[in-house]
């Protein structure tokens, strides 16, 4: 069963896709994608997670990489699963935008 949290990102994959279509009719690129989700988040007024923080930046994965292992977590954690596991998947992702994501879902985006 999905979260609260994965579904409203789930949505708003939806939404900018559909918007990003409507502005670039002939295809779109990773980083128009990206601004169109980043517009929609601020007009929907979408919260970002509460307990950590949203994780925004390599230095954010190597710090809650380092919580996660003293709370049991194996230390050999990818950083997709770091920012996977904490709820912040999505198109602003710092492991989806290098391009080293291993959601397919989120991968498939190269298809449109």
């Amino acid at each position: 069963m999905q979260s609260e949290k994965q579904i409203i990102e789930r949505k708003l994959l939806l939404l900018s896709i559909d918007e990003a279509k409507k502005q670039y009719p002939d295809g779109f690129n990773k980083e128009q994608l990206v601004a169109i989700s980043k517009k929609i988040r601020n007009e929907q007024k979408i919260c970002d997670p509460v307990l950590f923080g949203k994780i925004k930046t390599d230095d954010d994965i190597c710090k809650q990489r380092s919580n996660m292992i003293v709370g049991n977590y194996p230390a050999n954690i990818s950083d997709c699963e770091v920012v996977g596991i904490n709820g912040n998947c999505g198109l602003d992702c710092p492991v989806f935008l290098r391009g080293d994501c291993k959601n397919e879902e989120m991968n498939n985006l190269e298809d449109y």
